[in-house]
């Protein structure tokens, strides 16, 4: 981003990143305000939010006045009012992108001090969440009681959050110096939550917990948001629900007449001429609704077979229901070599890649991811779709550990840390 001069290199040319958001601004209105004079106006045709993602510093420029300004700027020229703070700094010599998620240390003081001198602007904080409970602390406060956490056991009001919030100030002032020595964390990062959250504080991001362990956050809905129940029980039921999703998001192609390669998302279904093939007839059913003489092989689907209706360039139909543009770039030409392996390794990858999380912690986490990156390189399974594959991958691991209940937050320890 250095080199090109965008993302966090903005941060150097305020006077851009200000000309860029206030252009944004004006633009949602102004789209917003045609929608409301449009036919079948209603209350649901709101303004377009409108939000930055920034660092609090960029190399030497690391001061709270720096960010400050910065923020002011952006609000009182720009017009925006929604910030998401990653609570670091960036350098842009020296370190690669990788780097710099990990070296510099977060500073959560900073944000918070942040958000009580723009308390007319809502933000959300991003960096270092170390787990459910952790984030929850650092969203409603270390000194917020829910239902069912009061000693006295009185009730509490319908948001679920206690009327009681006494303790504001917890005494942690060393925790207002990074590097800090309380939190005790690589790179003197500070972590530490308010007692009271600031009421502008409407939320946290969440990227390398959910990526590397996903599981952590099973029990969000009823710790994080009080819902009553959680959509999943157990790991099973969570992979059960995202094959479902696979299966319509990248269907299969073992079983379908047209020779175009899945390099996106499909949107526009594919025609199959038989219900399923050998290879995935047990993850589809015995009794698919077809005899035996109707379910073939992908084996016996070979590249160079003159298909019974091919589809031509001009015929194909792209997701924005455009015609489809020829395939004949170097990627497409690479595709071809994929002896009839229509649904390419990437896609695969892309729909496998949330999954590799989900047993850490538990035996069999390498095994299932390294049957995973196998069957996503068999080119005999690949057209039986990705919702196939982790089923395939899955039956690698014990039932045990897939039917095992996902453990409840609260009092839950973690030595997790997220990095790289």
């Amino acid at each position: 981003v250095a080199g090109r001069c965008f993302g966090a290199a903005l941060m150097k040319d305020q006077d851009t990143a200000v000309d860029i958001v206030s252009s944004m601004v004006r633009t949602a209105a102004a789209s917003s305000s045609s929608q409301s004079t449009g036919i079948g106006n209603n209350n649901n045709n709101k303004k377009l939010p409108v939000s930055v993602k920034t660092r609090i510093g960029v190399d030497d420029d690391d001061s709270f006045e720096f960010i400050a300004n910065f923020v002011q700027r952006l609000v009182d020229e720009a017009g925006c009012t929604k910030f998401v703070i990653h609570a670091r700094k960036v350098y842009m010599q020296g370190l690669s992108p990788a780097q710099n998620r990990d070296v510099p240390p977060l500073d959560y003081p900073r944000v918070f001090r942040l958000m009580n001198k723009f308390p007319q602007c809502s933000f959300l904080i991003n960096g270092g969440m170390k787990s459910l409970d952790h984030a929850r602390k650092v969203a409603f406060g270390s000194n917020v009681k829910f239902d069912g956490e009061c000693e006295s056991g009185e009730n509490e009001s319908e948001s679920g959050i206690s009327n009681d919030v006494t303790g504001r100030n917890n005494g942690d002032d060393d925790h207002d110096v990074v590097p800090c020595q309380k939190c005790n964390l690589p790179q003197g990062s500070c972590l530490n939550p308010p007692s009271i959250a600031p009421p502008n504080l409407r939320g946290v991001m969440v990227a390398r917990l959910a990526r590397d362990r996903p599981a952590d956050l099973a029990d969000v809905d009823r710790y994080f948001y009080g819902e009553a129940s959680n959509p999943c029980k157990n790991r099973r039921e969570l992979m059960e629900r995202y094959i479902s999703f696979l299966e319509r998001v990248y269907p299969r192609r073992c079983c379908d007449d047209d020779q175009t390669n899945t390099l996106e998302r499909v949107l526009t279904p594919i025609v199959h001429t038989r219900p399923c093939c050998n290879i995935c007839r047990e993850f589809r059913g015995q009794n698919y609704g077809a005899s035996d003489g109707d379910i073939i092989a992908p084996s016996e689907i070979v590249p160079n077979e003159k298909s019974p209706k091919k589809v031509q360039p001009s015929e194909r139909v792209s997701n924005d229901g455009k015609p489809q543009r020829k395939q004949g770039n170097k990627r497409a030409r690479r595709h071809a070599k994929y002896d009839g392996a229509k649904i390419v390794t990437r896609i695969v990858d892309r729909a496998l890649q949330p999954t590799w999380g989900i047993l850490a912690g538990e035996p069999g986490k390498n095994v299932f991811r390294r049957m995973s990156h196998e069957l996503s390189r068999d080119k005999t399974v690949r057209n039986c779709g990705p919702g196939y594959i982790l089923w395939k991958a899955m039956k690698s691991v014990s039932d045990d550990v897939w039917d095992k209940p996902f453990e409840l937050s609260g009092g839950k320890s973690s030595t997790y840390y997220p990095t790289k």
